[in-house]
């Protein structure tokens, strides 16, 4: 067959049309040339120029560099001045020298100081040393036969107290000392000395009259060295309970808990108290942008000359004086508050009040259940609930509001509905489904035969050849 045939032609149009890909196209996918000349696309061009922000500043931006300006105009100098003080950079410069000046070097006290109380604080530093030596003592008969525990076992005796005073504790009931021995008579003399036998020895007995002078002062010297005397001002603290909060032993525990304490000495540093310098000129200058931004100095003046200021009779004050006569509250219900007090009488059969009694009456659950209070009891005698009107006329009331008896005769024949073939929306609904099922869509037009040799088979091979992946796989064929 030709390429160029009607069949041909008819065959790859009715491909196209058939082509499931080609139908699910989105539509960014597709092509689209906008006409220039379209009064929207105009009108757009000329909104967009008209937005435009570089088009707005042309003109400017031309003449802007075409303008000299003196530097040393007012102007240039306030602006200048201006970024001076708003510059972060300047304001931050003195602190920055300062943080370039200072050198801290690695070997430093401080830095080893640091890492010596890191390392001896490390857990992982403090057994290191021991899970290298794990498994090391494999192998010996008996603990006494490796070299370390030995050294260990030799090194507890030397530290261990009893060890060191054994020998010490054998000998010391047995040591003989010469009668005659130099320190021993220095011993001798030194306690006959300070013993208070021979210093206590009296010389003879007298008597002494009561106010002798001697006697006077005697007492008056052993009131001064008396510690009962001494002490006799405090006898009434004597059995007084005493909290020990701010004794000298309870400070210095705390002290001492405060600088062993593990919490403190890994407090952050942004959570401590710092007091800054007031006489940097950071803060100074702050301090004197406070007081120029306080809105409290800045209406002081007025707020001292206001007072001070006595109003005329003016226009403007009667206007004002009026003003707050007519939008005051109080004057604007004078009136009415003055009808209330003394010229409104309501008789207690006034019709609000014979309303007010009634409705009272109709929302009083004892008025409402009056009826029902007297009527208990009237019911003896009637042989069946059937022959009492109420009952019968309660029970009717139940059925018709009961949902259950309402809906039973729609549950009856709910499933007994019959829909005609022939009905408007059954038709509709078919001639629907069947525009949107794919059977009927894809009813292909007819069957027909290529021969091999025909160019269309060949170039179809081809392409199949080429979009193929079965030449990728053909290495694991043996």
């Amino acid at each position: 067959m030709p390429q160029g045939s009607p069949e041909v032609l008819r065959v790859k149009n009715a491909q196209e049309i058939l082509c499931d890909s080609v139908y699910r196209t989105p539509v960014v996918n597709l092509k689209y040339t906008s006409i220039v000349d379209t009064p929207e696309v105009v009108l757009a061009k000329a909104n967009a120029e008209n937005i435009s922000i570089p088009k707005y500043r042309e003109l400017w931006d031309k003449d802007k560099t075409s303008i000299h300006i003196m530097p040393d105009t007012p102007e240039i100098n306030l602006a200048r001045a201006n970024a001076l003080n708003v510059s972060s950079k300047l304001y931050r410069e003195g602190w920055d020298e300062v943080k370039a000046g200072c050198d801290v070097r690695l070997d430093a006290i401080p830095i080893q100081a640091a890492k010596a109380s890191r390392e001896i604080a490390s857990d992982y530093k403090y057994k290191l040393d021991h899970e290298k030596q794990k498994g090391h003592y494999v192998g010996t008969l008996t603990a006494r036969d490796d070299n370390k525990i030995r050294w260990a076992l030799i090194a507890d005796k030397l530290q261990n107290e009893r060890e060191y005073r054994l020998d010490w504790a054998k000998w010391k009931a047995k040591i003989q000392s010469p009668a005659d021995m130099l320190s021993i008579l220095h011993s001798k003399n030194s306690q006959a000395l300070v013993s208070d036998v021979d210093y206590r020895n009296y010389l003879h007995q007298w008597t002494c009259m009561p106010d002798q002078n001697d006697v006077i002062q005697a007492k008056k010297a052993y009131e001064l060295q008396s510690d009962n005397v001494y002490k006799a001002d405090l006898e009434w603290l004597r059995g007084i309970g005493w909290l020990p909060n701010d004794s000298v032993s309870v400070n210095h525990a705390k002290h001492a808990a405060d600088i062993f304490s593990e919490k403190k000495y890994r407090t952050k540093i942004e959570t401590l108290n710092f007091t800054p310098v007031d006489d940097r000129v950071d803060y100074v200058t702050a301090k004197q942008s406070g007081e120029i931004l306080d809105d409290i100095k800045y209406r002081k003046d007025w707020n001292a000359t206001k007072s001070k200021y006595t109003l005329t009779e003016t226009p403007l004050l009667h206007t004002a004086q009026e003003a707050a006569r007519i939008l005051d509250q109080h004057l604007y219900k004078e009136g009415w508050e003055r009808q209330k007090a003394t010229g409104y009488i309501l008789p207690p059969d006034a019709v609000p009040f014979v309303h007010a009694h009634h409705s009272g009456d109709v929302q009083s659950e004892l008025k409402y259940k009056a009826e029902h209070v007297k009527q208990k009891g009237h019911y003896v005698g009637v042989p069946t609930m059937r022959d009492d009107p109420k009952l019968v006329w309660f029970e009717h009331a139940g059925q018709i509001q009961n949902e259950r008896l309402y809906k039973e005769d729609y549950h009856k024949t709910k499933a007994k509905i019959n829909i005609p073939a022939d009905m408007v929306s059954v038709l509709a609904a078919k001639e629907g489904q069947s525009l949107v099922s794919d059977i009927d869509y894809r009813n292909y037009l007819h069957q027909w035969t290529c021969h091999p040799d025909q160019n269309d088979v060949i170039q179809a091979r081809k392409a199949y050849d080429l979009q193929s992946d079965v030449s990728d796989f053909s290495f694991f064929i043996i």
